[in-house]
């Protein structure tokens, strides 16, 4: 996990992640930046863990300090190592039923209407878009 900057409740996910994972037997590998670090900073800091083949999976910690590029930080995570599913990559093939991997939280959240038609919203810091697509138990979701 990579954590940049000071946010409290930034502070305590990280912290209860980091629990969590040591109670199913996972080791945490924990990269804190200080508040005024550089984005160079932190994308070293990605492009070090994506080369390192003993690290599976890279969160990036939200939200990022102001004089970041939150997209830019996100992007430079090696897509088959991205927890969240915020890459781009990772992002619309699950968009359009074709993921790589899940992500440890739900991106988007369904609303369910009356028919199998739904509204997806992208629960992402880094977009925020609805759109309709068709639902169903059967088959992966399609846009409308």
């Amino acid at each position: 996990m990579i954590l940049v900057g000071g946010d409290e409740a930034s502070r305590i996910y990280v912290r209860n992640k980091e629990r969590q994972t040591a109670e199913v037997g996972m080791v945490s590998l924990g990269e804190t930046l200080t508040a005024d670090a550089s984005q160079d900073a932190a994308l070293q800091v990605v492009r070090r863990l994506n080369e390192d083949a003993a690290v599976h999976g890279i969160l990036v910690q939200l939200p990022l300090p102001d004089h970041m590029d939150a997209a830019m930080v996100i992007d430079a995570v090696d897509p088959m190592k991205d927890v969240d599913g915020f890459h781009p990559e990772n992002a619309g093939r699950l968009m359009t039923g074709r993921p790589t991997m899940i992500p440890s939280c739900p991106l988007m959240r369904f609303i369910r209407s009356a028919s199998d038609t739904s509204l997806i919203c992208t629960a992402s810091p880094t977009s925020g878009a609805c759109s309709k697509w068709s639902v169903s138990s059967t088959q992966s979701a399609r846009p409308v």
